[in-house]
């Protein structure tokens, strides 16, 4: 039975991660792109921000697939890669709780959260073989 649970918590965490990164390209981008214009900003630092963006948005994907096939793997009760998934969920979950703080409680950053946290807590369920 928990090894559903598991599979259920990694695979709502990567569905959650890789569906972030539609609004983050094509929603959030051309907006903050247009604010930088708007105040002036150089058209090689908005280029150069934007280069980040992109990253920050195929990371979002990649988070996604590789916890995707952690969950595959709970699926099937083999071993999980602990070590691709410790670091994946803190780092999820801190970047949404330090964002959150930073943005005045911003409940956007509250989906980064989930997903670092449906990860962890994936990871310290007991495993019965």
């Amino acid at each position: 039975m928990l090894h559903r649970f598991r599979t259920l918590l990694l695979a709502l965490a990567a569905t959650g991660m890789a569906l972030s990164a539609l609004p983050h390209a094509l929603g959030a981008w051309p907006h903050f792109r247009g604010a930088l214009e708007a105040a002036g900003v150089d058209a090689r630092a908005i280029g150069a921000v934007g280069a980040a963006w992109a990253f920050g948005t195929v990371m979002m994907v990649a988070c996604g697939a590789a916890v995707a096939a952690q969950a595959r793997r709970a699926s099937r009760r083999e071993a999980l890669a602990r070590s691709t998934l410790w670091p994946i969920g803190l780092a999820w979950l801190g970047y949404g709780v330090v964002a959150f703080a930073l943005r005045d409680l911003n409940t956007h950053y509250l989906a980064f959260i989930a997903c670092g946290a449906a990860t962890l807590f994936a990871l310290v369920l007991p495993v019965r073989r």
